[in-house]
């Protein structure tokens, strides 16, 4: 969680997220979870270990339930793979946990990206439309939200412009000034309207020229 926190190695983070939800990480302790709090930790250089051989040891900062300690695992190994371009497998990991337990904005966005990276724009959709009600003022969130509706196949083909022109007002409603990522989605949602030969607004246009020209 630090080295994803601080930008550290990706592929350093994955190998020690994987190891901790793997049957040697944190499953061994499942039966009796009180014990992780003795036996993960070095005998005689650990303070924890040497308090929780006589007394019950709740920890302050990660609590004692270790299933939400798996699920912040597991939730952050989809993070690390997102981050290193592993979508598949990001995809996958977000999708265990979402049938494993109630959805959180964490695991809806990363499953909303993973996928809208991998292409499956009608699959992410929800997902990042379910991530946005929970963070209506997240512009990352919404900027794909759009891109989805923008390049994602309905059902009646004659909804793909209205979906379109519903993409451009999306990106348009948040500012993506110097942010090369919100840039390059604002482009590909625009471009999406001009090989449909959409009407887009003069105010659309100067907003996509000006978040362009703040990235070079």
């Amino acid at each position: 969680l630090s080295m994803l926190a601080s930008g550290g190695d990706n592929s350093m983070a994955i190998r020690v997220l994987q190891k901790a939800v793997g049957p040697k990480g944190f499953g061994l302790w499942a039966p009796s979870p009180q014990r992780a709090w003795v036996e993960a930790f070095p005998t005689g250089r650990s303070f924890v270990r040497t308090l929780t051989e006589k007394h019950t040891f709740s920890d302050p900062v990660l609590g004692s339930d270790l299933r939400v300690l798996i699920r912040q695992a597991e939730t952050a190994l989809g993070q690390a793979y997102y981050r290193q371009g592993s979508f598949q497998e990001g995809a996958a990991v977000y999708h265990k946990l979402l049938q494993e337990a109630a959805p959180t904005l964490p695991v809806l966005r990363g499953l909303g990206l993973s996928l809208t990276r991998l292409g499956r724009y009608d699959q992410a959709f929800k997902h990042l439309r379910a991530a946005l009600e929970m963070e209506p003022n997240n512009g990352l969130t919404a900027g794909y939200l759009a891109l989805c509706g923008a390049k994602g196949r309905p059902q009646q083909a004659e909804d793909r412009p209205k979906n379109v022109a519903w993409a451009v007002r999306q990106v348009s409603r948040f500012d993506g000034t110097g942010n090369p990522e919100y840039a390059a989605i604002m482009s590909a949602v625009h471009a999406e309207a001009r090989s449909l030969n959409l009407d887009i607004t003069r105010e659309d246009q100067a907003r996509l020229c000006s978040v362009l020209v703040s990235v070079k």
